[in-house]
């Protein structure tokens, strides 16, 4: 049943969006259909600002979006305006895990509540 969802995500992802987002997505797929553990530096970094990631992704990927509807569309705006929203969302994260997450859950761990 897994395997059928998974192949029928593919046929989706490739349907709608053709292929560069299934080459984008394809290392998830493998990751999750071969239940690979993979611990390195840079995933253990995206692991911290995860949630950072989630809340600031779509701002910041709408506000390039908006930018890049003002150039033509050729490809090689296309891969340029993509590495920059990539570049944005991961700095824009950092800076919220860093200067908003970090120093809250710090602060939270001070409090004390009776149960």
């Amino acid at each position: 049943e897994f395997l059928f969802y998974i192949l029928v995500s593919t046929v989706i992802i490739l349907y709608v969006n053709g292929l560069v987002i299934f080459i984008f997505t394809l290392p998830v797929f493998l990751t999750i259909l071969l239940s690979i553990k993979i611990t390195n530096r840079f995933l253990n970094f995206i692991g911290k600002i995860s949630y950072s990631l989630y809340l600031v992704h779509t701002l910041t990927v709408f506000a390039i979006i908006n930018v890049a509807h003002r150039f033509p569309k050729d490809v090689g705006y296309q891969i340029g305006f993509t590495f920059l929203a990539i570049t944005l969302t991961g700095l824009t994260s950092y800076l919220m895990y860093s200067l908003v997450e970090k120093p809250t859950i710090k602060w939270s761990k001070r409090i004390g509540y009776n149960v």
